[in-house]
């Protein structure tokens, strides 16, 4: 439920994940939200993936068969490219 939360306690995980990985680290994040509104999440995922120095290797899948939930894979880019 971190959307439900609220977008400053959303950016501080982000900005959490991108302090403690290290380049090309991955960050996955399953059910971003429950507003039901997959269009809104996955647009949200990619603005805070470009301004937290994010790459989003899948945005908004649904990889599992007894679950709808949409997963996100982030990896941190490389700070020397």
């Amino acid at each position: 439920y971190l959307h439900g939360s609220g977008m400053a306690l959303v950016e501080q995980h982000f900005r959490e994940a991108h302090r403690v990985l290290r380049n090309r680290g991955h960050f996955v994040i399953l059910n971003f939200s429950y507003r039901g509104d997959p269009v809104s999440d996955r647009r949200d995922v990619d603005h805070l993936a470009h301004d937290w120095g994010f790459e989003v290797v899948a945005g908004g899948i649904r990889p599992f068969t007894l679950w709808d939930g949409l997963a996100f894979h982030l990896r941190r880019r490389d700070a020397t490219a």
